[in-house]
Order: structure tokens, then sequence, then C-alpha cells
């Protein structure tokens, strides 16, 4: 976080009664053109040229006003409630979670201290974290975001992150039981077991279509989950599931004539929490564009293994079939995270995609 220099702005030094009132003004400014924009909606609906002129309005203060509240934290932390009241910390919490999503997560860390300092109530902390994981498309960790369930026609906690557990992070930032919580905010049961399902069924799907995206630089993703799943290693179908997104981005710049290959030398892999139950697994796949076609690659694949030495000469045998004649299978050297995971990276030229350069 940025210190307060010879120049502090005005905003970030103000005393205590002008720190109020410049509070007062942001708050009325960010609500403001939200409650008339959204009356506005409810009359003539969310695309009208009434509702617009407010949305605008809206768009134009917050972008002042996130500013003002940066200042604010970054030369003096968090306001002592004593000062900027809970009215105060209502403001700041709310043009925050207002703000783009490398914001909101920037402020994390200082919302916890503020917690543990009592400055600031753990459900501002709750609500920012849960929206943060939603946002993500990414299991919740207290409980405190909603989601709507088609197959039942209602809705219902969004899948938390370790549902056995969940009471003891709730308690350990000072709040009730989920279930407490739950009964009293929404008239709702906690199930433990309908949790747990729904979690799993989540983490699968997520792992699936949402953990990897990849672009022109690269494809990255992070699963964070279960190690296993109904015996399944989850980390390893990870691997499976990046390598077959990497060979279609491959395929595809080939097609578009964006010759690439794998950047081996700069790719990313790390984990935490192996061997524990659940893992959070990070990979990021760089690409490098190259001038001839025939000097692209176009298929990508792997072989790991967790504390002992993965089994590449099988593999290779394995990919023989694969090769067009008089070509190799290009292979990275020997990636190793801090906890144990080893992975060989493998690309060759597609003898379908490449035809053309047997």
């Amino acid at each position: 976080m940025s210190c307060a220099g010879k120049n502090k702005s005005r905003t970030a030094t103000q005393e205590p009664e002008n720190l109020i009132a410049i509070l007062d003004t942001i708050w009325q400014k960010e609500q403001t053109p939200i409650r008339l924009r959204d009356s506005l909606i409810r009359i003539y609906g969310a695309e009208s040229k009434e509702a617009d002129v407010y949305q605008k309005e809206y768009r134009k203060n917050h972008a002042i006003n996130i500013i003002k509240i940066k200042e604010i934290l970054d030369t003096q932390n968090w306001p002592d409630t004593t000062i900027i009241g809970e009215q105060g910390n209502l403001t700041i919490c709310n043009v925050l979670q207002h703000a783009d999503l490398e914001t909101r997560e920037h402020y994390i860390p200082l919302m916890k201290q503020a917690v543990l300092e009592k400055k600031l109530e753990p459900r501002f902390l709750v609500r920012a974290e849960d929206r943060i994981a939603t946002d993500k498309g990414e299991l919740q960790i207290y409980g405190g975001q909603m989601k709507y369930y088609p197959e039942t026609k209602s809705f219902n906690v969004w899948p938390v992150f370790d549902p056995v557990n969940i009471d003891k992070r709730r308690k350990e930032i000072g709040l009730e039981p989920i279930a407490v919580f739950l009964k009293n905010r929404f008239d709702f049961d906690w199930d433990l077991e309908e949790q747990l399902k729904r979690s799993e069924k989540f983490e699968r799907l997520r792992l699936q279509k949402n953990s990897i995206i990849c672009s022109e630089k690269n494809c990255e993703g992070t699963y964070q989950g279960k190690e296993f799943i109904n015996g399944d290693d989850i980390a390893h179908q990870f691997s499976n599931t990046m390598s077959t997104k990497v060979g279609n981005q491959l395929k595809a710049f080939y097609k578009s004539g964006k010759y690439s290959k794998v950047d081996f030398i700069n790719i990313e892999m790390t984990t935490e929490a192996m061997d524990s139950g659940r893992v959070k697994y990070y990979l990021k796949i760089p690409f490098i564009k190259v001038e001839q076609k025939c000097e692209a690659y176009t298929s990508f694949d792997h072989v790991g293994g967790w504390n002992h030495t993965p089994a590449l000469q099988e593999r290779k045998d394995q990919l023989k079939g694969a090769l067009m004649q008089g070509h190799q299978l290009n292979i990275s050297d020997l990636k190793t995270t801090k906890e144990g995971l080893q992975e060989y990276w493998i690309q060759w030229k597609n003898k379908v995609t490449q035809a053309e350069c047997e």
C-alpha cells in the first residue's frame, strides 16, 4: 500500500469532522443516482433512456468516489469507528463493493485487520469476501451469498468451501453459526448433507467449464477444492483439462495464421496444501509466436506425479502414433512445485492439423 508523502492529498489529511463530511458527501453522490435510477427502472425498464441518465451519473460519481476512498485507506489505514461511525464504515464498504475486482481484492487484508481491531463489523468483511468469490465463480467462504437453483425453483446458499467447517470460520471472526444466520435472515434451514452435495457438484462443474481462461498470451487457471472426489485425483484432472485447453488454443492459432508454441521456460505452476484433502493448484501456460507455420505446435499433453518421477518414457511410447514421420516430441524440463508435484509438459505437431508440414 502507498504511504503518505510530502504532498498528501486534502482528502487524506482531513480532520475527523471533515473526514465525516467527506464520507457523507461520498455516500450521497454514490447512492442518490442509484436510488433514482432504480425507481425509473421500475417504471420504464432497465434499458430506458430515463434510467440511463442516472446510470451515467452514478458511474461518473463512483469514479471520483473510489479515488477518494483509496486515498483515505492508503494514507490512514482503516479509520477508527469512533471517528467515522457505522455510517462511515458503510460508505467505505459500499464504494469498495462497487469497485473492480482487483481493487476489492487489494483491500481485503486491510478489512481483515480492521475486523481484528474492532474497527469494522465482521458482516462487512463477509459480504466483501463472499461476493468476490461468487463474482469469480468460486466457492464462498462464510455463506452470506444466495443462489437460485432451477431444479428446486428456489433460492438457497451459494455453494460453500468446506461446509463442515463453516461455523469454525464464522466463529473466528465473530459471527453466529450459519444455521442461526440463515434462519434469522432468510428463514432457511441449514442442511449440511445437501450443502456437501452442492459444493462437490459445483467444484466438478467449475473444474470442467470455468476454471481455465485462454487468451493470445496464455492459458491460465486455478483449481481450489477437494483433492479427491469419489477416488478421482482432481489435481491430475486439472492438468488434463489444461492440456486439452492449450492444445485447442494452439490449433486455433494455427488455423487463424497466428502460428505459436508453448513457452516452456515461463510456465508457472504452484500448489498449496497437497496431501491435506483440499488443494489449490495454479497453472499458467504461456504462448510465444513463431515465424513459420511448420515451426508451430498444435498438440499438447503432460505426464506428472506427486513426490515421484513422472513416467515420461511410458508417455513417449503412448504418443509415438500421434507423431508425423520424422518429427519428435518437444518436452519441457521437469517442472516441480515446492510441495513435490512434478510435471513434464509435451507439445508436438498434430499430423492432421499440420499435414502439410510432414
